[in-house]
């Protein structure tokens, strides 16, 4: 260990009494060191016998370690610090170990932001944070995107939660000079003011650097970051969040210890299903490396409600279906090293309007007051907790103008009951924690019970002669989110009529080529749109594309790129016609 002395008198004759004190105020070791007029620091080995470790969720067992100046018979200056004693690894087949023994981290994000304070929080406010998230079951916490109160982090401590801590290194690299040195000066304070946390074991350097074309190269930005960490601290790793356009095979994924990845399947881009066809390509190309996912999630706004709920109805519904689907999908994978739900809390945005909700990321599990758990939140309870949990969904959608619905039910209890307006219904098993029963409405009220052991819960569903529009939001509401869906038919354009130009008079190659000297599918479109030609080509034929919001952060990777978020949108038979069309304008 390592204590900073300020001497400014110049002292001789200093002593700094270091003592390690177990959770009942035994001393359980000790060191003196003498210090000389010059010196600006004191080190110590400290042996601990038979330690008891820090161990978690489980065991988040906390030593004191207290340190005392002395000069002469008189004490200068005392300091008394919890630490935990732990150790970890992360293994490129089996994911991460804590104290030995794997360690799977099932975690959430948190951005600390609340309505109506904003981030003027008391500790009460951070208290119940932390007693959300413990109640989801959740072990590990990623703190974005930004330094967090270090009251919070002393809850870390205490919960036994893995954390991730990271600085505000995002988006974009400032055009600014001193962009660099801003950036490093905050991770080093960062570690500086936050070393002696044992719940820290990770250190993120970049949060989506490369999303904007024409950006400093990645590959050094992260090694510069990377570099500032190990001159500090040598015991925690490295990490960083990619953004969904970095490659698998990007060479910058191995400038930090470890690497995760900011991912939206089944959101802003294509299905669910997408986190499989991702997580194999990586595992290709990375045999016996580990991945984590730093973020993925999907809008859920509790007003909102479908009885076929899909992508971008920003339903309570499909917010729940895609963590259902999304962690079947994680849970196939051992060298999957952890997962952090985006978010925990809805959170402030100015720049959003989406979903009927202006300034406000609605993806969190629990709302932005922190009043209402969502039915994803139950869903990570019964999946994540030991407690035992039982929860009918939907029950914010209560009128239903359908003859029959299916209930769904989330229990970690294995077997659950339905009943209906007092009359028992059906008993079911589930291993998945997901159970669905249908149910005949009644012209009445239906009251509908689940139980399972000594829990219960309830809900009423009202028969209804017509849907409620209330639960719907309403179309043109649905133009205002981000959207890569830029070829969706839902949008109100042909899509046939947009690429009928490009389409005539060409067939399809049997594969994709690269003309020298001239633009293909393989080509950043940013660069193809600093071409006249080919920024003339983009507007007139991709124009949705071009014109879409989220274009500029899109035009740093390559139309072949884009096929791998968007085929139902860029079919094969579509993308070798704009090759084909590319290939005619020089570079």
């Amino acid at each position: 260990m390592r204590a900073l002395i300020a001497n400014p008198e110049r002292k001789e004759g200093v002593t700094v009494r270091i003592e390690l004190k177990d959770a009942a105020g035994n001393v359980v070791a000790a060191e003196i060191c003498k210090m000389n007029a010059g010196d600006a620091e004191a080190k110590a080995t400290l042996y601990v016998h038979d330690p008891i470790l820090w161990n978690g969720i489980e065991r988040p067992y906390l030593y004191s370690l207290e340190a005392a100046i002395e000069s002469g018979k008189k004490i200068m200056d005392t300091l008394a610090i919890p630490t935990g004693l732990r150790y970890f690894r992360f293994d490129g087949d089996k994911g991460f170990f804590l104290n030995g023994k794997q360690y799977r981290l099932n975690g959430v994000s948190r951005h600390q932001d609340r309505e109506g304070i904003g981030n003027a929080l008391m500790q009460a406010h951070h208290a119940e944070d932390m007693e959300l998230i413990k109640e989801v079951g959740a072990n590990s916490i990623r703190l974005a995107h930004y330094q967090h109160n270090q009251y919070f982090y002393d809850l870390c401590d205490r919960a036994g939660m893995v954390v991730w801590a990271e600085v505000p290194y995002i988006t974009r690299t400032s055009e600014l000079p001193g962009y660099a040195e801003n950036a490093v000066s905050q991770m080093r304070e960062l570690i500086k003011q936050s070393y002696n946390h044992p719940s820290i074991v990770m250190w993120g350097v970049q949060n989506e650097i490369g999303m904007f074309p024409n950006e400093k190269p990645l590959t050094e930005i992260v090694r510069t970051m990377h570099r500032t960490v190990k001159e500090l601290d040598t015991t925690r790793a490295t990490t960083q969040a990619q953004i969904m356009m970095i490659k698998e095979d990007d060479p910058a994924n191995w400038e930090t210890d470890i690497v995760a990845f900011n991912q939206y399947h089944g959101w802003y881009v294509g299905q669910t299903s997408g986190y499989d066809a991702f997580i194999n390509a990586f595992r290709a190309a990375n045999p016996h490396k580990c991945l984590g996912y730093s973020e993925y999630g999907a809008e859920g706004i509790v007003k909102w409600h479908s009885e076929e709920p899909k992508v971008k109805d920003y339903s309570e519904e499909y917010h729940a279906k895609f963590h259902e689907e999304v962690m079947a999908i994680f849970n196939r994978y051992d060298f999957v090293w952890g997962t952090y739900v985006w978010n925990m809390f809805d959170f402030g945005s100015a720049m959003r309007d989406e979903g009927g909700v202006k300034g406000r990321n609605n993806k969190g599990l629990v709302t932005f007051d922190r009043k209402i758990k969502k039915d994803a939140f139950y869903f990570y309870k019964t999946l994540w907790s030991k407690s035992p949990t039982l929860h009918i969904a939907s029950k914010r959608f209560e009128q239903r103008a359908t003859g029959a619905i299916t209930v769904k039910v989330y229990s970690n209890l294995g077997t659950v009951t339905l009943y209906v307006n007092g009359r028992k219904l059906e008993t079911q098993q589930s291993d998945s924690n997901i159970f669905l029963f249908n149910v005949k409405l009644e012209t009445c009220e239906n009251r509908i019970t689940a139980k399972s052991g000594a829990l219960e819960d309830e809900a009423c569903f009202t028969k209804a002669d017509k849907p409620n529009e209330a639960y719907v939001l309403p179309e043109s509401e649905k133009k205002k989110g981000i959207n890569l869906d830029f070829l969706d038919s839902d949008s109100g354009e042909n899509v046939k009529n947009w690429f009928s130009d490009v389409l005539k008079g060409t067939g399809k190659p049997k594969e994709l080529v690269r003309t020298e000297g001239c633009f293909s599918v393989f080509d950043k479109m940013s660069e193809i749109m600093k071409n006249p030609k080919g920024e003339r080509f983009m507007r007139e034929n991709l124009k949705p594309l071009v014109e879409n919001g989220m274009f500029a952060m899109m035009s740093s990777s390559s139309l072949k790129d884009l096929q791998k978020f968007q085929k139902e949108s860029l079919p094969d038979e579509l993308l070798y016609a704009i090759n084909e069309k590319l290939s005619q304008i020089k570079k």
